[in-house]
């Protein structure tokens, strides 16, 4: 089973009804991790600088969605308990980036959204 630390709307941790750190497992854990992964940015990792999604470098300085598509897409294929991805689409309208992906996962099928 995944297991991980449960976060709010605001991405912050927070305690349960039990007075404990909440957390989530099986597949809101796995969908959250690919949330949390799609979050990362490119290089702002200090121990891990060659890890994160290059938005900087290929949606706001060079605009390049496929080669940000492929990135994205692998980003999510690396969290733990992700089978495959169903559906990836990403929109652009005026500065805002969007993208909705149909994640299958080891629990079973589950979407996350994110805009930028």
């Amino acid at each position: 089973m995944t297991f991980s630390l449960a976060l709010n709307a605001n991405r912050d941790l927070f305690i349960g009804n039990d007075g404990r750190l909440a957390t989530v497992s099986g597949m809101d854990a796995v969908l959250q991790n690919c949330d949390t992964a799609m979050r990362a940015q490119l290089g702002e990792m200090i121990y891990s600088m060659n890890k994160g999604v290059p938005y900087r470098q290929l949606l706001w300085d060079n605009y390049d969605p496929i080669s940000w598509g492929a990135a994205a897409q692998a980003t999510i294929l690396a969290v733990d308990g992700v089978s495959s991805i169903v559906s990836f689409i990403m929109n652009k309208s005026g500065n805002i980036f969007s993208y909705s992906a149909i994640i299958a996962t080891k629990y079973g099928q589950g979407q996350i959204d994110g805009n930028l």
